[in-house]
């Protein structure tokens, strides 16, 4: 091989390797969401063996050991400093149980039992595991009401949820994930309203419907629900997500590259997923 040519394949070697490492750590980017649902199952399981009844955690100790180490294995053994790792390490390994129950499942078990001798479980340990159980809910209850909305709605739903994650975990820029938030707001407003607009046209004596506008919330709540007290809460309810589009797209926060204010991402983002639910509450019956 002559210089030039093995010039030539050490640049083209260069640039492939280059290409693959990117793949290799946009892979374990993608991982991050299921990871960090791991990493909150990790958070409750702490709780409950730093504050159940010594003696009763001793009892139960052996039951658990094996499954809870197969379960710390499962990332003891991810490399992170090795990429190459990736390749030969399947993904779902660290994202899905596989249908087999883990060790945060069998601490559930454990809080739900009720039979004797199971201590009174510590109000830490059960609002720990409730706040977490309440989350998934949450989450599958709206996928589930977003997918009869639109399915491409329930796709960015799941898309936002994934990059908030990666935002808590320094992978997006604050800005990035606040205005994704505001694209769903919208783009729910908008199916909601013309499925508003398609079931009563006579609420509605004008061509376009505006979030900002009180009286175009008033006709879609108007026909979204015949309860009065209903309507009165999705006129509230779209109202307070108005107002987070208006907080999302201040030029310091999400309209700033720059932003770096976690704690104002994480108070919209749980006012966000609050109105989101309540709003699928409320009009599920119509959905159905």
């Amino acid at each position: 091989m002559s210089d030039s040519e093995e010039l030539k394949r050490s640049v083209q070697n260069e640039y492939d390797n280059w290409d693959k490492t990117i793949k290799k750590i946009k892979l374990l980017a993608d991982l991050i969401p299921n990871l960090e649902e791991r990493k909150k199952e990790a958070k409750a399981k702490m709780v409950f063996v730093n504050n159940m009844p010594p003696d009763f955690l001793e009892e139960i100790a052996p039951n658990l050991i094996q499954i809870q180490i197969a379960d710390e294995n499962k990332i003891a053994n991810f490399k992170m400093d090795d990429i190459s790792f990736v390749d030969s390490y399947p993904l779902s390994n660290l994202s899905d149980t596989s249908g087999s129950i883990s060790s945060f499942d069998s601490f559930t078990n454990l809080i739900k039992d009720n039979s004797s001798p199971s201590p009174v479980v510590p109000t830490k340990v059960t609002k720990e595991f409730q706040l977490l159980a309440d989350e998934k809910a949450k989450k599958l209850s709206i996928l589930e009401n977003l997918r009869k909305i639109n399915f491409e709605l329930e796709a960015v739903y799941i898309q936002v949820n994934d990059n908030y994650d990666k935002c808590l975990n320094g992978i997006m820029n604050i800005n990035q994930v606040a205005m994704d938030m505001r694209e769903i707001i919208r783009m729910l407003w908008g199916e909601i309203s013309q499925i508003a607009k398609t079931k009563h046209p006579e609420n509605f004596n004008f061509q376009h419907t505006q979030h900002k506008t009180e009286n175009h919330r008033i006709a879609v709540a108007k026909s979204l629900s015949n309860s009065f007290d209903k309507q009165h809460r999705i006129q509230r309810n779209l109202k307070i997500m108005y107002d987070l589009v208006t907080k999302i797209s201040s030029t310091d926060f999400g309209k700033y590259p720059l932003a770096n204010d976690m704690e104002k991402l994480k108070e919209i983002r749980t006012s966000f997923v609050i109105q989101i639910d309540e709003l699928m509450s409320l009009i599920k019956d119509f959905l159905d």
